[in-house]
C-alpha cells in the first residue's frame, strides 16, 4: 500500500530526528519538536503520526533546523520506503499555507512568467535524474532565485529547463549533479552565468516528485 504523503513526511521526519538523536516517541520527542518549532504539542504530534504536514513557511523552517532538504522531508528513499502519490495537489496547497498560490501550474516557457507565490510543475525528459526521477515523470517546484542549501532545484539554460541536485561549494560556486551515474556534473559560477544572455538561472526549489506509472 503507497503511502499518503502525510505518513510519507512522518515516516521521514522520524528518521531524520531518529539520526539527530531527538528522543523517541513516547519519551518526549513530540515536546521537542514543539519546542523547536514554536507550535503546540498536539501540532507537533499530529506530523509525527502522519496526520497532517506542515504548511510552507513551517516546512522551511523545519528543514533549516534539520539541515536537510525537501526532498529529505518528502520524498521517497529505498530505506524508508513509499511515494509522493500522483494525486499530490491538496498536499501542495497544504505546503503553501498562507501564500497565495491556489493551485498548480504548468511551468512557463518564459521563467520571467515564474510568479513568486505560486507552485508549478515540469514534466521530466531524459534519463539524467534517474532513478529520482525518470523520462514522463513531473517535479513540483517553488520558485526560488538563489540556492541556500544543497538540494533538487529547477534550473533554466539556454532557453530550457533542467532538473538537477546542487551541491554548494566553498568557493562560492555550485556543482550541477546528475543522478544517473553515467553522466558527469558540472561547477557552475552563478554570478558569472548571471552575465550571459542564456546562462545558467535557478528559478525553483524541488517540493515533490509526482512518479508516473512506477
Amino acid at each position: 500500500m503507497i503511502p499518503t504523503i502525510q505518513q510519507q513526511f512522518a515516516t521521514n521526519l522520524n528518521a531524520l530526528l531518529d539520526e539527530a538523536g531527538v528522543p523517541a516517541s513516547g519519551f518526549g520527542r513530540s515536546k521537542h519538536v514543539a519546542t523547536c518549532m514554536d507550535v503546540g504539542v498536539a501540532t507537533a504530534g499530529k506530523w509525527l503520526s502522519g496526520k497532517q504536514i506542515p504548511e510552507y513557511d513551517r516546512l522551511e523552517r523545519m528543514r533549516e533546523w534539520l539541515g536537510c532538504s525537501f526532498d529529505d522531508l518528502l520524498g521517497r528513499t529505498e530505506e524508508r520506503g513509499g511515494q509522493i502519490p500522483a494525486r499530490a495537489e491538496n498536499v501542495l496547497l497544504n505546503m503553501v499555507g498562507t501564500r497565495s498560490a491556489t493551485r498548480i501550474s504548468v511551468c512557463p516557457d518564459d521563467p520571467t512568467d515564474i510568479r513568486s507565490d505560486g507552485v508549478y510543475a515540469l514534466p521530466i525528459e531524459g534519463d539524467l535524474m534517474s532513478p529520482y526521477v525518470v523520462d514522463g515523470d513531473l517535479v513540483c517546484f517553488l520558485p526560488a532565485l538563489s540556492a541556500h542549501t544543497d538540494g533538487v532545484y529547477v534550473i533554466h539554460v539556454a532557453g530550457r529547463y533542467i532538473v538537477r541536485r546542487v551541491n554548494l561549494t566553498t568557493r562560492g560556486t555550485i556543482k550541477l549533479i546528475a543522478e544517473n551515474a553515467r553522466y558527469e556534473g558540472e561547477e557552475v559560477d552563478l554570478a558569472e552565468e548571471s552575465k550571459r544572455r542564456n546562462g545558467v538561472r535557478i528559478v525553483g526549489v524541488v517540493c515533490a516528485r509526482i512518479l508516473v506509472n512506477r
